[in-house]
């Protein structure tokens, strides 16, 4: 039913350019969202708000190593341990509802992002701090490559 048609039903004038059918954006047939325009353009904010909330994680972790370490080695076992107890149900937080949403676009498994993206962060955070030699020199994520890497796990790309 077109608006117009509604209105008519309601005893209502009709009005210019709403005889045009419209399509909920938030519901479609699995595997036919190309017919509504929904592709990763549409997620490109939701990224970028995980980009930072991961780069968050990350930030405070290593703050609050630097705080409580004295030496390098004690820095990167107290790193390791805390991405080893915190990292998957962290990063999980803020993976899981963006890959859960673009599941349907991707068709990949969101637990498996999940994992990638924790297995990924991780290995990362670990060779940062392995080729540091002091604390106050430790390199920290750059949004970008977050961005980058969740996309390529959403979509294949970068």
């Amino acid at each position: 039913m077109s608006r117009n048609q509604a209105r008519d039903l309601e005893d209502w004038n009709p009005a210019d350019g709403l005889d045009e059918f419209l399509i909920p954006l938030n519901m479609g047939v699995v595997g036919e969202t190309e017919d509504l325009g929904i592709d990763e353009r549409m997620f490109k904010p939701l990224i970028k708000r995980a980009s930072e909330q991961l780069l968050n994680f990350d930030t405070r972790i290593l703050t609050d190593g630097a705080k409580k370490c004295a030496t390098l080695h004690e820095f990167n076992t107290r790193i390791a341990d805390q991405y080893l107890k915190t990292a998957d149900q962290s990063i999980a937080r803020v993976i899981k509802p963006l890959a859960e949403s673009a599941q349907h676009i991707t068709d990949r498994e969101p637990s498996d992002i999940v994992r990638e993206m924790t297995d990924w962060m991780t290995e990362e955070r670990r060779n940062m701090v392995s080729a540091s030699s002091d604390i106050s020199g430790v390199k920290l994520f750059d949004q970008h490559d977050i961005e980058n890497k969740l996309t390529e796990l959403l979509w294949g790309k970068s």
